[in-house]
């Protein structure tokens, strides 16, 4: 499998962007159907390559329900053989704060080089990342490591 050369030159333009720090967000947008998990997969994997060195989490906030932040899950390992850069991919899901089983439900936990994927599951009123401010407490430790 392999990228169509106008998804290459999306896949180089956002490196590119990525790579030399002059934009704070980068919006990727492209139809239904035009590989767009097959071509973050190739972004990721470059960036990686390019940045061997550096500690790097890539966290992914999906607006879509339990199913679909599974299945882009599944897709980005499918790709794995395609890809130079090899990652870890897991999808996190928030517990209900009636559904705690232990104490590690109260955080989220990463690995160098990891991509970490949340659906909207991981947002509601009820659940531990939100009422307990997870994302902030990540974010901010994921800043004083050094992690990009």
């Amino acid at each position: 499998m392999k990228l169509t050369e106008i998804q290459t030159r999306a896949v180089n333009k956002i490196v590119s962007l990525y790579l030399d720090k002059s934009s704070k967000e980068i919006q990727f947008v492209a139809p239904t159907g035009s590989g767009k998990t097959f071509m973050i997969a190739n972004v990721i994997s470059d960036i990686l390559k390019h940045n061997q060195n550096n500690k790097i989490v890539f966290i992914i906030f999906t607006i879509s329900d339990a199913q679909l932040p599974k299945q882009f899950k599944n897709k980005l390992i499918q790709y794995q053989d395609y890809l130079d850069f090899k990652f870890n991919v897991d999808h996190k899901e928030s517990p209900s704060t009636t559904k705690i089983k232990n104490d590690n439900d109260y955080y989220i936990k990463w690995n160098n080089k990891d991509v970490l994927i949340f659906g909207t599951s991981s947002f509601g009123k009820n659940t531990i990342f939100t009422q307990m401010q997870r994302f902030k407490d990540m974010i901010l430790e994921l800043n004083e490591q050094g992690y990009e």
